[in-house]
């Protein structure tokens, strides 16, 4: 699976699911026998792209639907992390 071009703070993969993954965790690290692993991104949306991250529409042999959403890196989850250490 080739995986989306990348936007600030977003970042996707060639896939096939649509309505009603949105908000399921991306998971690094899980371990199947534990259930446990750190969730580092969230399903937000999903986009029909080329490689290039043009928009296009399907049936196009180099349109494929790409799910998006936003990666939990330092930048993002910081500012959370301090507000609630503060409050």
């Amino acid at each position: 699976m080739g995986e989306a071009p990348q936007v600030e703070g977003q970042w996707g993969v060639r896939c096939d699911m649509g309505g009603g993954s949105s908000g399921g965790p991306r998971m690094a690290g899980f371990d199947a026998s534990t259930g446990k692993g750190a969730v580092v991104g969230v399903n937000s949306l999903g986009a029909r792209m080329t490689a290039d991250g043009l928009l296009c529409e399907s049936p196009a042999a180099d349109c494929h639907r790409y799910l998006v959403g936003p990666q939990f890196t330092a930048r993002i989850t910081h500012p959370l992390f301090t507000a609630v250490q503060n409050s």
